[in-house]
């Protein structure tokens, strides 16, 4: 393939036919209300859900991890909550 402008025609760079990057009223509708949308599959509704108690366990697991040793529990947990609310995963109590 030739380059064109830095770009390798067909490799994979070009938008799919549902993006909507500049393009007003195309793509999927957000159902956040500030922002520029919503994050992951949190658009989409729930996916399922998980306990605070599996979100503790899954910390406590991660906190584990020697990359993350040095990042406090509590941050930990924060992060764990995020993640799961980015993809749609209700956290209950």
């Amino acid at each position: 393939m030739k380059p064109t402008k830095n770009k390798l025609k067909g490799a994979g760079n070009v938008a799919g036919p549902n993006a909507n990057a500049g393009l007003a009223g195309k793509g999927k509708p957000s159902t956040q209300t500030t922002g520029a949308g919503a994050a992951g599959n949190s658009s989409l509704g729930t996916v399922g859900s998980v306990s605070l108690k599996h979100v503790w366990e899954i910390a406590k697991i991660k906190s584990s991890e020697r990359r993350l040793s040095g990042v406090p529990f509590e941050g930990m947990v924060k992060s764990v909550l995020s993640q799961a609310a980015s993809i749609g995963v209700v956290v209950v109590p």
